[in-house]
């Protein structure tokens, strides 16, 4: 049996691979930077219950709003990486395809695409934990963001 020597000087390891390891893929970004995904077999423990229960109404000006009116704004440094997004892109496009500037060019417009689907990723993330750690029941607003667009 190999092992899987896991962290590297320069990776970075979100946490401690706990329990049985069934599955490791490793993944190239187009950005070229390298991720390995590991599944672990562990046992997780029930989260202590609260007794709370909130209602969570997604929003298009808004991340969420509860039910106790508490409201989680959007991230504002979301602008900031898409007007980065928009320049790099500008430039992208003044390069002649297929060469070695067109190539690095590239790969600085694909990092900061990496960037806001981390960014985004985490915000996402550190939401949702922290509700389900501090709820017991939670209802969702099913709207097609879409469709009241339309109207």
């Amino acid at each position: 049996m190999k092992r899987l020597k896991i962290g590297l000087a320069r990776c970075a390891r979100s946490r401690d691979i706990e329990g049985r390891i069934l599955h490791a893929t490793v993944r190239r970004s187009p950005a070229g930077e390298y991720c390995v995904s590991i599944l672990a077999e562990a046992e997780i423990a029930k989260l202590p219950g609260t007794g709370r229960t909130c209602g969570i109404d997604v929003g298009l000006t808004s991340l969420a709003v509860f039910s106790d009116g508490t409201v989680y704004a959007n991230p504002k440094w979301l602008g900031a990486l898409e007007a980065k997004l928009a320049k790099e892109h500008c430039i992208l496009s003044r390069r002649t395809k297929g060469s070695a500037n067109w190539k690095e060019q590239r790969i600085r417009v694909a990092r900061v695409h990496e960037q806001m689907a981390n960014a985004k990723a985490d915000i996402l993330h550190k939401t949702t934990t922290m509700i389900v750690k501090n709820q017991d029941i939670i209802g969702i607003e099913d709207l097609r963001i879409g469709n009241l667009l339309k109207t």
